[in-house]
């Protein structure tokens, strides 16, 4: 039997609710960056970090060595064929040859460093990333003698960083190669390991800020001596102070002068310092800052840009900031009392050119001598040593030449066997203790246990660790008894 149901017919029936059609288009998304957009570290501040720092920074926070970055992101996208290596030894091979030569000029002011900015502000999507390099300077300034091609830091200021637990990095201060004193601490910035006494490119391989690229040292330990700071007289160390300090203020202020300095705009101040502290008179200025007439007229005829190291002596002469020089808003008396000597030091001794007879007789035997000594030397340093170029060394002395450089390689290669036996011994008996702990044994609790971090992205260290963790199991058999 079916049963009925019955609407009552008090029941009022609910009207259908129209609800607004739903939008199906895609909202815009933002533009993803391929690495993380780090934020640079003291954009208009006297600190303000180097491009090449950001570089290494940027590859560590995505836990791959600089090598590894360099090879797979940074060539592919410079197109540069020189960069690349038909016979590798491992990542960014490049680094080892000529292009460790240019390598400064990522922080410089030529067309290297416009590249290299505009392809890390493509990556991450930034677009501050030219303050950290000299690119706004580039209309103004030249680049040679502009840059260090190797390191140079304050252990004080790097330990500051570790004691504070703040990020480690390198000021773009640091890379100019003029500054060679710390404001802050007032001593002189150091150049070599304190420990292995190496002189440190500004990239490589395997890079860790802060540490040595040989050793794996903490560069934050001072020097038991330092006979360079003990001889510096105070005319040096002022004029040191006041080239450290002007740098920075300038700095600070590429943010702020960007695309308003000009090479008019420099000659025009050129014009107005002469005018007021010489009366217009070129010669007695050229006097007043120990720089030959010639050059100075160069200058006024615009065939040439001022180098910085001459835009300094300018602005200690006429006691001028450099950023007000270089803006044009000059701020000098009339009368000549805010005008001041350069020190009497021997970086700003007028330079003479004085010919030289060379007797190649004594050359040649100074040459030979090199021969005996030991350890041996490279060509670039008996050249160095004899201050006469390179090439006219080969071209008079081709057969001492070549006999140099191949001892010095042999030697070089030599000490490179030794230091290699010592590393995989050392790593050996890191992994060895760590495994009679029981510990399992990666790169990560050597790098600690050896105090040094860089080993911690190293291949060569994980392949030493994998072969002797093998090696130790065997030892041990499959049920853990010798």
């Amino acid at each position: 039997m079916r049963k009925r149901f019955i609407v009552p017919t008090n029941t009022c029936i609910q009207p259908l609710t129209i609800y607004p059609i739903l939008d199906l288009t895609m909202p815009p998304v933002p533009q993803r960056s391929h690495l993380y957009s780090l934020t640079p570290i003291g954009i208009s501040t006297p600190y303000v970090e180097s491009l090449t720092s950001y570089m290494c920074r940027v590859a560590s926070a995505h836990s791959i060595s600089f090598g590894s970055f360099f090879e797979y992101l940074i060539v592919p996208n410079l197109s540069k064929r020189h960069l690349t290596s038909h016979h590798k030894v491992g990542p960014a091979s490049a680094l080892l040859g000529p292009f460790r030569k240019r390598m400064k000029n990522i922080n410089g002011v030529g067309k290297v460093s416009r590249e290299w900015v505009e392809l890390q502000e493509a990556l991450t999507l930034r677009r501050d990333l030219r303050f950290l390099t000299l690119t706004s300077l580039s209309g103004v300034i030249p680049h040679w003698n502009l840059l260090r091609m190797f390191q140079a830091w304050c252990p004080e200021c790097y330990e500051e960083m570790r004691q504070n637990k703040t990020t480690i990095y390198q000021p773009l201060s640091w890379a100019i190669a003029l500054v060679d004193m710390c404001t802050r601490h007032r001593k002189p910035l150091v150049d070599r390991c304190p420990h292995c006494l190496s002189q440190l490119t500004l990239l490589a391989r395997r890079v860790y800020l802060g540490y040595c690229l040989r050793c794996g040292i903490w560069l934050g330990e001072t020097a038991s001596d330092q006979p360079i700071a003990e001889a510096l007289t105070d005319e040096e160390i002022t004029w040191r102070l006041f080239v450290a300090k002007s740098i920075e203020e300038l700095l600070a202020s590429l943010p702020n002068i960007d695309g308003l300095v000009t090479k008019e705009i420099v000659i025009e101040s050129l014009h107005q310092c002469v005018s007021i502290s010489t009366g217009g008179v070129w010669g007695r200025f050229a006097k007043l800052i120990k720089i030959s007439h010639t050059t100075v007229q160069g200058w006024y005829k615009e065939k040439v840009k001022i180098p910085l190291s001459n835009l300094l002596r300018i602005c200690y002469c006429l006691n001028l900031s450099i950023t007000a020089f270089l803006r044009g808003t000059l701020a000098v008396s009339g009368n000549g009392s805010s005008l001041r000597e350069l020190p009497d030091i021997p970086c700003l001794a007028e330079v003479t050119r004085i010919c030289r007879i060379l007797d190649y007789e004594k050359i040649r035997l100074e040459l030979a001598s090199f021969l005996d000594q030991s350890p041996p030397i490279s060509f670039a340093e008996a050249s160095r040593r004899l201050k006469i170029d390179s090439s006219d060394l080969h071209r008079r002395f081709p057969e001492l030449c070549v006999e140099i450089s191949a001892r010095y390689k042999k030697y070089r290669q030599d000490f490179y066997k030794s230091k290699r036996t010592e590393f995989e011994d050392e790593v050996r008996q890191a992994v060895i203790h760590l495994y009679a702990q029981g510990i399992y044994v990666s790169p990560r609790p050597v790098a600690k246990y050896l105090n040094k971090p860089s080993y911690y992205a190293r291949r060569d260290v994980a392949a030493i660790i994998r072969k002797t963790r093998e090696e130790l199991d065997i030892e041990k058999g499959p049920l853990g008894v010798n």
